[in-house]
């Protein structure tokens, strides 16, 4: 049988691949020479904090509220405290009263409270329950919150005041009300 011999075919010549267009050169920005990555350290976070001056922070609600107390308003020592005095006496108020949680109808809960202060804000006799027949009638749960009532008017001592209108604040009653409290 014949055999047929196949003609080798040349190759094809290797194509030739088209060079790249040159890129423009990138323009990198010299850095100063990488640093090592620190782990965080809170003390160095704390050092930095404590070096802040005070009077350049940012103040929040309850410290703007305290500094209207303490701006003098008036020559009229019988002139009533502002709205914004008496906002800010019960944010004074709120840090220190601690609502009775967890009992049943706690939110029903109105503890009345008179309080005797002096012209620096403390307290000029100790504060007094104004209904004490509900210590008998309200039982364990009126009593936990009465006391806690009176509790936080003596942490909270000495109260900021304005001081020329001392004879609007000399006596004040207090309403410790879990709904106010709460936003309800």
């Amino acid at each position: 049988m014949p055999t047929k011999e196949a003609k080798k075919e040349p190759k094809p010549a290797p194509k030739e691949k088209p060079k790249p267009k040159p890129k423009p050169a990138k323009k990198v920005q010299k850095s100063a020479p990488a640093e090592k990555k620190k782990s965080f350290d809170p003390n160095r976070l704390a050092a930095l904090l404590n070096k802040m001056p005070e009077d350049n922070a940012p103040k929040r609600p309850q410290q703007q509220a305290e500094a209207q107390v303490d701006a003098p308003r008036t020559d009229d020592p019988d002139m009533p405290l502002t709205m914004s005095e008496v906002d800010a006496f019960r944010v004074q108020m709120a840090k220190c009263w601690t609502v009775p949680a967890g009992a049943a109808g706690a939110e029903k809960l109105a503890v009345k409270i008179r309080v005797f202060l002096n012209p620096d804000g403390s307290l000029g006799q100790p504060p007094e329950l104004m209904d004490r027949t509900k210590l008998i009638t309200g039982g364990a749960t009126y009593r936990a919150a009465a006391d806690a009532a009176l509790r936080a008017v003596r942490l909270c001592q000495p109260f900021k005041m304005p001081a020329d209108k001392y004879n609007s604040w000399r006596e004040i009653e207090l309403n410790f009300d879990p709904r106010q409290m709460l936003g309800g």
